[in-house]
């Protein structure tokens, strides 16, 4: 035995090491992806819930404010048609823009990665809620 480990094994492992063949659990190697993963599904999850809950209370707060808009204030149909035009420009800036403002290093913390993330969620949730307000501001609803 050599270091708990017997001559026999300690041989055959050394041998495969040699020939660029190295044997390894199916367990271990199990374990060490599943701990590596962990913090990684953790982080997705965690944005994923994030930008839900955020969309959606934009989405809520952008309804609420064109109710009240409809109530107290008239608007021309024109007007909405602008507000309308403006939100879906905003959020189509952000999404074609996201695809080319990449600038990418290694930890995406320069500060343009740091812009770059800012202009898209500030694009996205402004043109919700444009989009939202405007419609429910109109007598769609």
């Amino acid at each position: 035995m050599i270091g708990g480990i017997s001559a026999h094994s300690w041989a055959a492992e050394a041998a495969g090491a040699a020939a660029g063949v190295l044997e390894v659990r199916r367990e271990t190697y199990e374990e060490e992806c599943q701990m590596a993963l962990d913090p990684i599904s953790r982080n997705v999850t965690r944005s994923y819930t994030i930008a839900v809950a955020t969309t959606a209370a934009v989405l809520v707060v952008g309804f609420l404010v064109g109710q009240a808009l409809r109530v107290q204030v008239p608007i021309p149909a024109a007007a909405i048609t602008v507000l309308q035009i403006a939100g879906a420009r905003a959020l189509l800036g952000a999404t074609l823009g996201a695809l080319d403002w990449r600038q990418g290093s290694w930890t995406g913390k320069t500060p343009a990665e740091q812009f770059d993330r800012w202009l898209f969620r500030a694009l996205h949730l402004g043109g919700t809620f444009l989009l939202v307000t405007a419609t429910a501001w109109s007598r769609v609803f």
